[in-house]
This record gives structure tokens, sequence and C-alpha cells, in this order.
């Protein structure tokens, strides 16, 4: 996993622009205090890939979700939610985010399906 100072650098760098850190999807916890005091205030998700969600206002009746991967080549998968989604909606749009981020790490490493 990436260091606590490479996280902080890349959750500040997401601030700067207006990003709020929403949720951490990691295949393993945090064990180190630094690590652990960054994601404080987060939702932490018990995932199989590591990556971090941030969102922010995009237009006045819509939210976007940026899914930004912790580990290998940089990449990240955009979701537009509309504020008069359900939960149960929105939930499904960053599940399928998700799996869109899945599906580029198998690509990514040479490990596509037949």
């Amino acid at each position: 996993m990436l260091t606590a100072s490479a996280i902080s650098a890349l959750i500040s760098e997401y601030t700067t622009h207006g990003w709020v850190l929403r949720r951490a999807l990691l295949s393993n916890p945090p064990n180190d205090s630094e690590t652990s005091a960054i994601f404080s205030d987060v939702e932490i998700i018990a995932s199989d890939i590591d990556a971090l969600w941030f969102s922010r206002r995009s237009r006045p009746d819509r939210e976007t979700w940026e899914l930004r991967r912790l580990r290998g080549t940089p990449y990240a998968v955009d979701s537009f939610l509309e504020d008069t989604m359900d939960t149960e909606t929105r939930e499904e749009i960053l599940a399928d985010a998700q799996d869109r981020m899945r599906e580029s790490m198998t690509i990514f490493s040479g490990d596509r399906p037949m």
C-alpha cells in the first residue's frame, strides 16, 4: 500500500480542487497511527481494491463522485449522481464504478479473461 505521506499528498491534491474524501476502499485496514489518522473521519470499506472515493458538486442538482486507485497506474472512474436519486440507485451506480475499476485492473495487468 502507499505510504501515509503519499496518501496524504493525494488527498491534499484533490482537496485543493474542491473534492471531499468520502470513503476509502481498502484491502487491509490501516495498522499504523499515521494512516489511521488520515481516515479517521472517513467511511472505511473492506474491499479487494485499494481506492478512495472523492466527491464534489458538479452542477446545482448533481454531484460527481470519483474513485481513485491507490495502487499501480494512476486511474480514476467518475460517477454522476443526481440529487433526486434514491439511496439504492446511488449505491448501484457507485458499485458499478467499483466494478469498472476492478475490470481496469485486470486489463492493465495483462490478465484479460478469454
